[in-house]
Formats: C-alpha cells, structure tokens, sequence
C-alpha cells in the first residue's frame, strides 16, 4: 500500500504538520479515535473532487486526480488569504502538499 498516492499525501500532510511551530496557546490533541475520521472524511472528500472531474469533463481516472491535485500560486494565495469558514478538506491538502506555514489573514475566532 505504500505506493497508494492518496496515502503519500496523507504523509505528506502529516509531516508538514509536524514541522509547524507549536501553537501560542496549546490545545488538548484530538482524541485517537478521531484521526481515523479525519483520514476519511480528507479522502472522501479528494474522492469526490476526482469523482466531479471525471463527471464533468469526461477526464479517466488518472487525468482526474492529475487535476484534483494541480496546484496555482493563486489558489494558495485564495486559501490562506480567506476567511477561515471557507476552508475546505481539499484546501488543507494543497497546504500541506505546497508545506506552508499557515499564517492566514484571519485568525482563528474562539468564542469567549
């Protein structure tokens, strides 16, 4: 399984995530049983974006997730610049693929 693609990016992702500077106020790490969760939910939702090309420009599966998986400076400029309500599973991954800091505009909100 080591050659799957979907899985080298989750690593890919894990790993930029380790090198991140440790948060200014630190937050409880998300119970065990939650990362599995997350893993499927990022890789449903890559599946689906791979599945809409497919749908709607008639790519194969390969050309498809070539797609899914193309990256503009723009679209890194889009999701760090904007509000943090409009991130998306697929954004996080075009972070960790691109391993940016996540330095966004807006800073996270915590209801007080």
């Amino acid at each position: 399984m080591a050659n799957n693609p979907l899985r080298r990016r989750l690593e890919r992702a894990a790993d930029a995530a380790d090198s991140l500077p440790p948060a200014a106020t630190p937050q409880a790490p998300p119970a065990a049983d939650e990362t599995g969760v997350l893993a499927r939910e990022m890789a449903g939702a890559f599946g689906q974006l791979v599945a809409s090309y497919r749908e709607h420009f008639r790519l194969t599966p390969e050309e498809a997730r070539r797609q899914a998986t193309a990256t503009t400076q723009e679209q890194v400029r889009r999701i760090l610049d904007g509000p943090p309500d409009q991130v998306s599973w697929s954004d996080l991954d075009v972070i960790a693929a691109q391993a940016l800091p996540l330095t966004p505009k807006h800073p996270a909100r915590h209801p007080t």
